[in-house]
């Protein structure tokens, strides 16, 4: 298995900021929940941590 992962530590205020939107300028990654999940839970939708994990097979082995 083959692991990326981003090491630089970039600041984050998840009080101020969309952590979505900062993904999506900062890492270029597209990671946004449609916010009719958050409507009618009474949970807040700017999340308090974040981990985000993709895993994918190789197309052939060595």
């Amino acid at each position: 298995m083959l692991s990326l992962r981003y090491i630089d530590a970039i600041g984050f205020d998840y009080s101020s900021e969309d952590l979505f939107v900062s993904c999506k300028k900062n890492l270029k990654v597209n990671a946004e929940i449609d916010s009719k999940l958050f409507e009618k839970c009474g949970v807040d939708k700017n999340p308090i941590a974040f981990d985000f994990r993709y895993a994918f097979p190789a197309k052939e082995r060595r």
